[in-house]
């Protein structure tokens, strides 16, 4: 067996409008007990100039067992609305850490108007 874990959200949406709550569920089954669950919601910006990251919520939970589940909600913030464009690209993500190091999971997600990535035309 080996550490296993996965984010899911309902009916698989991974598309919201800034401001709504997010709500999903997460899945582990690990060979350690953790000593930790952490679900972090960031974003980050590619770009040529660099990588900036931003974590704007954290859900930490103790040692939950070797096997188990976990709903979790948070409100989505503002902004910035996702983006991808030739210069500069900003992404979302939910990011699972089971400590000590034992699973690390990334849940790409969509944050903008209508549930879309933002489409700036200069």
């Amino acid at each position: 067996m080996r550490n296993e874990a996965q984010i899911e959200l309902p009916l698989n949406i991974d598309s919201f409008v800034p401001g709504s709550n997010l709500t999903g569920k997460i899945i582990w089954n690990v060979q350690t007990t953790p000593s930790e669950i952490v679900l972090n919601l960031f974003w980050h910006t590619e770009s040529k100039s660099g990588v900036q990251v931003e974590i704007v919520a954290t859900l930490k939970s103790g040692s939950k067992g070797l096997k188990g589940d976990w709903d979790f909600s948070m409100s989505l913030p503002t902004g910035p609305y996702s983006y991808a464009g030739k210069v500069f690209s900003v992404a979302w993500a939910l990011e699972l850490l089971i400590e000590p190091r034992l699973v690390e999971v990334r849940k790409k997600i969509i944050v903008g108007p209508n549930a879309l990535e933002a489409n700036f035309v200069v």
